[in-house]
């Protein structure tokens, strides 16, 4: 079993033991890149997540075994430092592995938009910094330190979208056992991403948390799990029909969270109507996503659907995007 870490000083306490070993004794600059993400995907509510294209964080690492510093700085976001994921997890590592630290967040995923920001810039920094110190972290010791990073955004650890941003694909993870498990697909699969700009409330996960019943229908309990069961098959078979009636279903999440969508319904029809095999909120939202039979259907369901929220007077954008099958990847640049 996995261990998670629950606290800054469990992680302070597991680095301590594991830098007594660190192999890193020179400087050395990286450049690590983790990818957007989609979250839930329909009916896996806090067990599914798939890592996608085109969207991705990246960071540039800069580290002298001499000295203290700590410094960052960010491009694509403005807020203090002192509260960015980046900093506050890098912070840990250093306190229990010393040196000095440069680094350079390139933010190419929007925060707040449900597509995984915070987690893919917690993965890059806990993958960037187990690189750099040499520690050999395993890929699950990577994703429970990045996970707890999520906390610091989200008010308590997350692990669905900083798995699927480390490990690439499809993953799910099994809460009992603690362990997160890559579902590999071959084939290219396509989805359309459509972000409405519209404001979103503070701490929004939190609020998206707190829209969730406490307490479910057992008819509906019935029918979520066979459509967990459904997308998982449709995944395995590589099915897109099975897998967009799958994802389109959903009993916990989507009536609550869906209130915070403007015209999410119609939205969903539209897509239907014109091709989508299936569509879903990604994550906590505002994003909804569509399940498309290929690249040309997936660009058709952006522009209709973008259309539509632009004349009810909806800012938005859209994009396209495949499977991401590689996740995180860390390259020495000097």
């Amino acid at each position: 079993m996995i261990r998670r870490f629950l606290d800054s000083n469990m992680i302070k306490d597991f680095l301590n033991i594991k830098c007594s070993y660190s192999k890193r004794k020179n400087r050395i600059r990286l450049k690590v890149s983790a990818p957007a993400s989609i979250a839930n995907l329909g009916p896996g509510f806090d067990v599914l997540a798939v890592a996608i294209s085109d969207l991705k964080d990246i960071l540039e690492i800069s580290y002298d075994p001499h000295g203290s510093d700590l410094d960052l700085e960010v491009q694509g976001i403005d807020i203090p430092k002192e509260e960015n994921i980046v900093y506050r997890i890098a912070s840990i590592f250093q306190e229990s592995c010393e040196g000095s630290f440069y680094l350079k967040l390139f933010k190419g995923i929007p925060i707040s938009k449900g597509l995984g920001s915070s987690g893919a810039s917690s993965v890059a920094t806990v993958a960037g910094l187990s690189k750099t110190y040499g520690l050999d972290l395993s890929d699950e010791e990577i994703i429970s330190i990045a996970g707890y990073g999520e906390s610091i955004v989200a008010g308590e650890p997350h692990y669905d979208n900083v798995s699927a941003s480390y490990l690439g694909g499809f993953v799910l993870i099994d809460h009992e056992m603690n362990r997160f498990i890559k579902l590999d697909i071959k084939k290219d699969i396509w989805f359309t991403i459509l972000i409405p700009e519209i404001p979103v409330p503070e701490n929004k996960t939190l609020y998206a948390r707190s829209l969730l019943p406490n307490n479910l229908d057992r008819r509906d309990v019935i029918k979520h799990m066979s459509n967990i069961a459904k997308l998982l098959i449709g995944i395995y078979k590589e099915d897109l029909k099975m897998m967009g009636e799958a994802l389109s279903k959903d009993y916990i999440a989507e009536p609550y969270r869906s209130k915070m969508i403007p015209y999410y319904y119609d939205l969903k029809k539209i897509a239907l109507e014109n091709g989508a095999l299936g569509f879903n909120i990604s994550g906590a939202g505002p994003s909804v996503f569509a399940l498309a039979k290929d690249s040309f259907y997936a660009e058709r369901i952006g522009r209709i659907l973008s259309k539509y929220l632009s004349e009810k007077g909806v800012e938005n954008r859209y994009f396209t995007a495949k499977i991401n099958n590689f996740g995180a990847v860390v390259e020495v640049i000097m």
